[in-house]
Formats: structure tokens, sequence, C-alpha cells
């Protein structure tokens, strides 16, 4: 599928995909960019190439009409290189299936995966089916995030393929995913859906709260077993109480924590990344780079890959450069909330490195 479909972690950018969104459920309180080398960015998983790994169908929990024949997946993966492996395509609806590669020491984490796909003809009012599961995908649009698309003239209803709810128990098939974590972690099925089972569902709770805040709305984090925030750049807009609400009412021992006048947008944050990753990607020393954001400190980190002739005192020419890119891109007030740190790294850079 390589001609329909590329994939990347939720939280890696693409050279020429700045279109991308990034969730805003991140791990440890990193956000991260990735420069990936090639058209696909962390690879593709193929035949051949699991060894210790299992290759398994994921969720798609929502999608996202980027362009009339382009759509982005979001799934229940993290990092786990996901494609597309079932594309069909009729007058009514378009099917996907998508498989991501888990390894048995890392199995679950607290971030999604995107993949897009490049559609032979426009969506148009035709629906998404998520075939792994059967359910309907709720494509974005305006209007309500848990919105159903409206049905074509020649469509048959799909009373049954309803979109995901932030309210939703465990679908059989996250059932069946939650059975094989609980495998793989040595814990019992009830251990890993009190664990993990409510993630989903919270990723769900904060897209809403992105799409109808996205003035206010800065960031989110999974903290752990039992915790999660969501923070805003300002006051807590009214509503979202009542949107948290819903959640909590139905994961009885997860608490969210509402973080306030933090300073700055998510909008503000991935510009000043944009800016950032991609000045460290043009500099003729560095060959790849990592461009993460800690929300803890507020700062934008960039580990770099450079030429083998490099001095290490180019390092102060990247920071200079990354500073003043930093500046063109962000509000005067949020750049005194924002530093930068660019280290050289010591060997080759991937997705999970800081």
């Amino acid at each position: 599928m390589k001609d329909t479909a590329s994939s990347v972690s939720r939280n890696c950018l693409l050279s020429g995909h700045i279109g991308l969104l990034v969730v805003s459920v991140v791990v440890a309180g990193l956000l991260v960019f990735v420069g990936c080398s090639g058209d696909v960015g962390l690879g593709d998983v193929r035949e051949g190439e699991v060894e210790e790994g299992e290759v398994r169908e994921v969720s798609v929990m929502e999608a996202e009409l980027s362009a009339p024949d382009r759509l982005t997946l979001i799934v229940g993966s993290c990092n786990k290189d996901p494609e597309v492996s079932l594309l069909q395509e009729t007058d009514t609806e378009v099917r996907v299936k998508v498989t991501a590669f888990f390894t048995p020491s890392l199995v679950v984490d607290d971030c999604l995966d995107i993949v897009e796909v490049r559609l032979q003809e426009p969506l148009g009012d035709r629906v998404l089916v998520d075939e792994h599961t059967g359910q309907l995908v709720p494509v974005s649009t305006i209007g309500s995030p848990y919105s159903k698309p409206e049905q074509g003239a020649n469509e048959q209803p799909l009373a049954e393929m309803e979109p995901p709810e932030i309210d939703d128990p465990p679908s059989d098939a996250e059932l069946s995913d939650l059975q094989a974590v609980a495998d793989q972690k040595g814990m019992s099925l009830q251990e890993a859906i009190d664990r993990y089972a409510w993630n989903d569902n919270f990723g769900l709770a904060v897209m809403g709260i992105r799409r109808v805040f996205p003035e206010d709305f800065t960031g989110s984090e999974i903290a752990d077993a039992n915790h999660a925030w969501v923070g805003f750049a300002g006051a807590a807009p009214e509503g979202v109480g009542d949107m948290i609400e819903r959640f909590t009412s139905s994961h009885s021992g997860v608490s969210v924590e509402v973080r306030t006048n933090l300073g700055f947008t998510e909008t503000e944050k991935r510009r000043g990344l944009e800016a950032v990753h991609f000045a460290m990607r043009e500099a003729p020393e560095v060959i790849d780079a990592v461009t993460y954001f800690d929300f803890e400190t507020h700062q934008i980190r960039t580990t770099v890959l450079l030429d083998s002739k490099a001095p290490d005192s180019v390092l102060e020419d990247l920071r200079a450069i990354a500073m003043k890119s930093l500046s063109g891109a962000i509000r005067p007030d949020v750049l005194d909330i924002f530093t930068v740190s660019v280290v050289r790294a010591e060997g080759p850079l991937l997705s999970g490195d800081e």
C-alpha cells in the first residue's frame, strides 16, 4: 500500500507533512517531532523482518479529512509502525484495516499513531468503516466532535456501526487487544482493563475538547494508571468541566486535573516546535533531528545527528539558529515562556530518543 498510505507516530512530524495534526495525549510530559528519512517516516512492517514481535490489527478511533481524497486515520497504537493492510472502496463506503507491530517488551504506550491514506476517489458522502471492529469511524467535520457523518442518498442505514463515545465500555475487539496486553505483561485481564481501557476514551475526550476550544487548549497527558491532566492557556473555558465530567463519571477510578494559565496554546506550541525542528533539519551540518517539548520545563529540546566532521562548537550556532526561528514563529510573550536546548546525538536517532 505504499502508493496509498504512509504511517508515522502521532507524535512524529515527517518532512513535507506539516499539515499533520499532533495528538494532545503525550507521554511523561513530552511531545516529540521526529525528522524522518524517506517517504515513510518510521518504516513499514515488512514480511520477514518481524523477529520477536507480532503484527496485530488495531482499532481506527477517528479520521480527519485533510483533502477530498486524503484521510488521516488515528489508530490505537503508539510508535508501532502502523500501516493499512486493507483498503476497499465502494459507492457507499470505504473500509480500512490497520495493522501494527508489537514487541513483547513494549506493548502499550500512552499515545496514538496516525496513518495517511489516499483514496481512489474523494470521500464525498461515503462512510468510513473500521474492518477490525466493524464500527463506523467518525470523520472530522464542523460541529459535534462525536457526530456521525451524514448518510448519502443511496446509503443503507448503519445503525449497528455507531462511532465510539467517551463513555463506551471496551468493545470485543478492544477486549481481545487487552487480553493480549495482559498476557504480555503477566497481569489479569481485569488489571489490564483497569490500567489501559480508559486511555482511548480519554483520547476521544481530549479530541472533543481540542475541537470545541482550539483557542484555549494547550495539551494533555496520561500521567499514570489513574491520573491525567488537561491544560489551557488561560482560564478553563466554560463547558469544559461538563466534557471532563462525562468522561470521569464513566471511569470512576481516574482523576483528571485541569491546569490553567499555562500562557500558550497547542497551536503556538506546535508553531514553535515546527520552526525549531525544520530550522535544525535545514542546517547543512545536521543529518537528522528529533525535537521534543517538555511540558514541565516548557523547553523545546532538539537532539541532532551531525556530520562526523562537524565540531561540537557548531552546537552554539545551531542554538542561535533555533532561537531565531522560534522568535519568528510565536508571540513575544510566549517566547518568554519557552526555552531551547540543542544537544548532539551519539548515534542514530529513534522516535523514543531524548
